[in-house]
């Protein structure tokens, strides 16, 4: 899996042209049926990170556009191989087409935002403010900067 560092402005760039995950023109170029999946892909995430690592340290955004992406908050504490290979395990069962943009703060209740990551299912980008964190943190060989 490629894993990559990129300033903010090359992420925010990146996403909008549709490097991370799919983006449909319009709100009306999508069904119904999509949204309804999305809430689908939601719930059974937040439920999922919540058994894992417990819902103090991980919030699943409920807005819904009209692409392939969810977004998730998370604590520091929780970023680690075990975060990302459950992330990217979910991604695999029943999103393949999805990227999660994830959101690193010092807590969920409180404090700085360190930075972003964006996993699908080929890429890791991670935000250049997140580096070091995310090195401390993430060992993996295949998740490794």
């Amino acid at each position: 899996m490629k894993v990559s560092v990129i300033s903010e402005a090359e992420m925010d760039f990146e996403r909008k042209r549709g490097r991370f995950f799919k983006i449909y023109p319009r709100t009306d170029s999508v069904s119904e049926s999509f949204y309804d999946h999305q809430y689908k892909l939601i719930n059974a995430l937040e439920e999922l990170l919540a058994a894992k690592f417990g819902s103090d340290e991980t919030f699943v955004s409920d807005n819904v556009w009209p692409n392939h992406g969810l977004k998730i908050d998370i604590g520091i504490a929780i970023l680690s191989d075990s975060l990302v290979c459950c992330l990217h395990s979910f991604l695999r069962e029943k999103a393949p087409d999805y990227a999660m943009t994830c959101l690193v703060h010092e807590s969920i209740k409180r404090g700085a935002c360190y930075g972003r990551f964006i996993l699908n299912l080929r890429e890791i980008a991670v935000e250049q403010n997140l580096k070091n964190a995310w090195s401390e943190r993430v060992m993996a060989p295949d998740f490794a900067l």
